[in-house]
């Protein structure tokens, strides 16, 4: 199998598995949203564990993550559009956030600090861009004028935070996840060439 049929069969997979998992954190907020729980959060009910195989797409297929990262947007379009189409306001906010998330994994150099371990590096970067999304979303719906919740809005995103943390810490334990795969695909054909 050649690289890029095995990096598009990857990203295939990768992208299933996040469909799996949103679709499957719809139907558990959406019940939370639609109980008689008289919670902060059931006001924007918003759970993406996606976001962690897109940033795994990205470190192992660089640009080609922007392809499940549309394909991601567009899924959350439908199933929480009750939520996000009310107004004009929160397409822009929720655009504006993903492509925030698309320019700082595809523009960033991925600097190893050598005294850390690969889980807090990873767990580290995913918290600084998740932080940048939460501010720009924030800071879009305060400029338009929308009444935002930040209780709701911030304990929506800790529980995303929390559920992405542990699956970016799960990942990056494993020693051939989050890496460049096209190098290292080649570094281990040219080994198997001189054995």
């Amino acid at each position: 199998m050649t690289i890029k049929k095995f990096m598009w069969l990857d990203i295939l997979i990768l992208m299933v598995l996040a469909i799996i998992m949103d679709s499957v954190a719809y139907i558990i907020t959406d019940w939370i949203r639609s109980s008689s729980l008289e919670l902060p959060i059931v006001e924007s009910v918003f759970i993406a564990p996606s976001f962690t195989i897109i940033y795994l797409i990205y470190h192992r297929w660089k640009k080609f993550g922007l392809i499940p990262n549309v394909i991601i947007i567009i899924l959350h379009f439908i199933l929480y559009g009750k939520q996000i189409f009310i107004s004009y306001e929160y397409p822009l906010m929720i655009i504006a956030s993903y492509l925030i998330f698309s320019l700082t994994l595809l523009s960033y150099k991925w600097l190893k600090v050598t005294k850390i371990p690969d889980w807090l590096f990873h767990l580290m970067n995913f918290m600084v861009i998740y932080i940048l999304m939460f501010l720009v979303e924030y800071a879009i719906g305060v400029i338009l004028g929308i009444q935002l919740s930040l209780l709701g809005i911030t304990l929506r995103h800790t529980m995303n935070v929390i559920l992405s943390s542990i699956i970016i810490i799960v990942m990056s334990v494993q020693k051939k996840l989050l890496i460049d795969m096209e190098t290292h695909l080649i570094k281990q054909s040219k080994e198997e060439d001189y054995a």
